[in-house]
């Protein structure tokens, strides 16, 4: 899959920080708030919440995996993110660029 990069985007893609995870699960809780299977997991949303912090921090310390989120360009505000994994040991940690989640994209 070949993914379209506009420079002049309205958004950029950049790697999510470990300062970031709570606003990041709450993204995730509002994406998936109509989701049966999600609530079914977990006996209340603190404890949702809870075990998607713990999920995000781990990813987000991996080497192995990039969460990358998606900042509008004009409020700075995130407004999505999505995890990859599969990325070379510590080569792309720190080095999100488009060319990185075009091949990562590829692999599947």
């Amino acid at each position: 899959m070949t993914m379209n990069y506009s420079p002049s985007a309205a958004f950029s893609l950049t790697e999510a920080l470990e300062s970031e995870v709570l606003s990041l699960v709450r993204i995730h809780i509002a994406a998936f708030a109509l989701e049966n299977s999600s609530r079914l997991m977990f006996k209340d949303n603190a404890s949702r919440e809870r075990k998607l912090q713990e999920m995000l921090q781990a990813q987000i310390s991996d080497p192995n995996y990039a969460v990358i989120k998606a900042v509008d360009k004009d409020t700075d505000e995130i407004f999505g993110w999505l995890g990859v994994v599969g990325l070379d040991t510590q080569s792309h940690k720190g080095k999100v660029t488009q060319q990185t989640l075009t091949k990562s994209e590829s692999r599947r």
